[in-house]
């Protein structure tokens, strides 16, 4: 029951349904009544130009559908700061939803979208189908981890928490892994404006095997997901921030209006913006500061 409460409030409470008590209500019965029974895709647009087919199979297909942008902060965070001849790198795409949000502005740019479990694949093909992004967007079948290769990787009931960490319940299967610096050093991308990492608990794999970029600061933002109840938790959440910070990036967390202020650990499940020291000025006009 707590559980179920939380959930509620956290709908109720998200900035797109703050004073619309009534229509939030009318979506969840009927999102409950389609889970169950009716089981039918819906397509849901996030912002104008960006829609996402949701899966009501899906846990974060069932966010998106009631609150359009799950993690509003960071979301309209990475929607601002994207421009139109922009390279950025989802890596943990899943269904798709970064991926055609901030596609969608790239009009002269490229996205390049990591996703390595395979039921998730067509959905997120589909999603950049249906916003016309196939020109401009590239999907990886594999993993940014920390060496090129194959590794093994676990599949849960439920694929927003499939990840390269074993655990109870789950299926493994093999993949192929690379690095961002070896990916980046392939394909020629010599500058990545924004990379957003989502990859349960494999977050400090995907910035070791970064180390080229960063150490030249070639990746001017990296918005990624700290939880502490992921993987090896604490000491490799810790070990990343550290990692980027040597590097000389400058670690922010992002209020819901937008403004950015000095990060400070918490126990909950968040994202960590870290930006370069080398992003262009006028790239810094379009970010608030505390």
């Amino acid at each position: 029951m707590e559980i179920i409460i939380k959930a509620l409030i956290r709908v109720y409470s998200h900035s797109n349904n703050q004073g619309k008590i009534f229509l939030t209500t009318l979506r969840l019965i009927w999102w409950m009544i389609n889970r169950h029974f009716l089981k039918l895709n819906v397509i849901v647009e996030m912002l104008p130009g960006a829609k996402l087919i949701c899966d009501p199979k899906s846990s974060y297909g069932s966010l998106v559908f009631y609150n359009s942008l799950p993690e509003y902060a960071e979301q309209m965070f990475m929607y601002q700061y994207v421009q139109a001849n922009d390279k950025v790198v989802d890596v943990g795409a899943h269904i798709g939803s970064e991926t055609v949000l901030l596609g969608s502005k790239l009009t002269g740019g490229r996205m390049y979208s990591f996703e390595p479990t395979p039921s998730v694949k067509p959905l997120l093909v589909a999603n950049i189908g249906i916003n016309n992004l196939h020109d401009r967007v590239v999907v990886e079948d594999m993993a940014v981890s920390d060496h090129v290769g194959s590794t093994q990787f676990y599949l849960s009931t439920e694929s927003e928490v499939n990840s390269l960490h074993n655990h109870e319940g789950s299926k493994a299967i093999s993949i192929k892994t690379t690095t961002l610096d070896s990916y980046a050093k392939k394909l020629k991308i010599d500058h990545i404006h924004l990379l957003k990492i989502d990859v349960e608990g494999h977050e400090l794999a995907v910035i070791s095997g970064s180390k080229s970029l960063l150490s030249k600061h070639n990746i001017d933002v990296i918005v990624f997901e700290v939880n502490d109840q992921s993987g090896s938790c604490y000491q490799d959440n810790l070990k990343a921030r550290e990692l980027l910070t040597r590097s000389g990036y400058k670690l922010y967390l992002v209020s819901q209006d937008g403004v950015l202020t000095n990060y400070v650990h918490c126990p909950q499940v968040h994202n960590c913006i870290a930006i370069s020291p080398k992003i262009k000025p006028s790239r810094m006009k379009n970010l608030r500061y505390e």
